[in-house]
């Protein structure tokens, strides 16, 4: 994973988002990107992580 403009990567800012319980929507406020933008990346970070929904990637990110 790519290092974004906040020092982490896609993946690592995705994960700690989901695990707040935000929407995609709020993600998207965060770093200014679009809902849909988020929702591609939320998409790619559960099939890396082979984790079926944001519930397992919240219990994830808890668990890291």
């Amino acid at each position: 994973m790519g290092s974004g403009k906040w020092g982490i990567g896609n993946g690592e800012w995705g994960v700690s988002l989901i695990a707040t319980g935000a929407s995609n929507r709020e993600i998207a406020e965060i770093p200014c990107i679009s809902e849909k933008t988020v929702k591609n990346h939320v998409t790619n970070i559960l099939s890396r992580l082979n984790l079926r929904d944001r519930i397992q990637a919240a219990v994830f990110a808890i668990g890291s």
